[in-house]
């Protein structure tokens, strides 16, 4: 769940499998906000204090046993969720958070978990200084099996970041 801070009683909601939902009435009904021809896996979402919504793809929590969708990586909509764009990390298939650095909203992180079933992909921390237009792997794991499942930015000491790392391959 994202709120815009621009638009009263204006919120997104990200669901694992129908993409994202966008309410004009703090919650109490909500439209598709996300277009039917993309990966409709979304398992991320923030919002800028300006309204820019960014989007991670995928779902990064698999149960004991099941399954979860994956993803085509990070977009963006400038205009409350008509339009999006994509900002790359196809590769990560299943994002799990994105963090916006509050004193700098251009520099945004990404927790990446990777492939279910694979090794390797992009998996870890990812960094954007331009607002998700570039990309930089900041933080992996110990192994080609290891991605990020949650970031944090520290909103009194923005120089610090804190991730959580998972180590997860599932056989099929």
């Amino acid at each position: 769940v994202a709120v815009d801070p621009l638009a009263a009683n204006t919120l997104y909601a990200a669901a694992a499998t129908g993409g994202v939902w966008k309410s004009t009435d703090g919650g109490a009904v909500f439209q598709a906000a996300w277009p039917t021809d993309l990966t409709q896996a979304v398992g991320a979402l923030a919002v800028t204090s300006q309204g820019r919504l960014y989007a991670g793809t995928g779902e990064s929590n698999p149960g004991g046993g099941s399954l979860s969708f994956g993803g085509k990586g990070m977009y963006a909509s400038s205009d409350g969720g008509v339009h999006w764009r994509s900002l790359g990390l196809a590769g990560s298939e299943r994002i799990s958070r994105v963090a916006i650095d509050p004193s700098d909203e251009s520099r945004i992180f990404v927790a990446a978990t990777g492939p279910l079933f694979s090794a390797g992909g992009e998996r870890g921390v990812y960094r954007s200084e331009d607002a998700g237009q570039t990309w930089t792997r900041v933080l992996e794991g110990d192994n080609k099996t290891t991605g990020a499942s949650d970031v944090h930015v520290d909103p009194l000491d923005t120089s610090r970041v804190y991730a959580a790392m998972w180590d997860h391959l599932r056989e099929p």
